[in-house]
């Protein structure tokens, strides 16, 4: 809401898969002023863009505190360790960014070396919030507010 809402000339398209979570987010949508920027999406954002985004169209991806599968068997369901990633990749712009948020420091080394390593970004920033930083999302401010780390990283892809 907040990045729609401070980039009125973008068109965002918002996913959640989880029923919970997305009733969560059209509560608050409903309570704030309306923004024709935003598409909310109750669905799996992995076979939407498969099937719904065209190559070399997309600027940027915001990939938010995404669920890190923290087993070693559950590896192959992490977003940078996904053969879908590469369609993903093939649907930026070039010097298209990835953002990634996430809360876990294993996921964050993980994520900058497959990033740099295999899908071949370049690394445009990379920082840890704290206390001072605008939370882009609820668990953004409740990781912030118990003073957790919240890793931020972007990705740049080439061209």
């Amino acid at each position: 809401l907040h990045y729609a809402r401070a980039n009125p000339d973008r068109q965002v398209i918002a996913f959640e898969r989880t029923t919970e979570k997305f009733e969560k987010f059209l509560g608050r949508l409903r309570t704030h002023e309306a923004l024709p920027n935003l598409m909310p999406i109750h669905g799996d954002g992995i076979a939407w863009v498969t099937h719904g985004i065209k190559p070399r169209s997309v600027d940027r991806y915001f990939l938010l505190y995404p669920n890190p599968y923290p087993k070693e068997s559950q590896r192959n369901l992490r977003f940078h360790e996904m053969p879908f990633f590469a369609y993903l990749k093939e649907t930026l712009k070039p010097g298209g960014l990835v953002t990634v948020a996430t809360n876990e420091r294993f996921y964050a080394e993980e994520c900058r070396a497959r990033m740099l390593g295999t899908w071949g970004f370049e690394l445009a920033s990379e920082k840890v919030l704290g206390k001072g930083d605008e939370p882009r999302t609820h668990f953004e401010k409740k990781y912030l507010a118990r003073e957790l780390p919240c890793f931020d990283q972007v990705y740049r892809l080439p061209g």
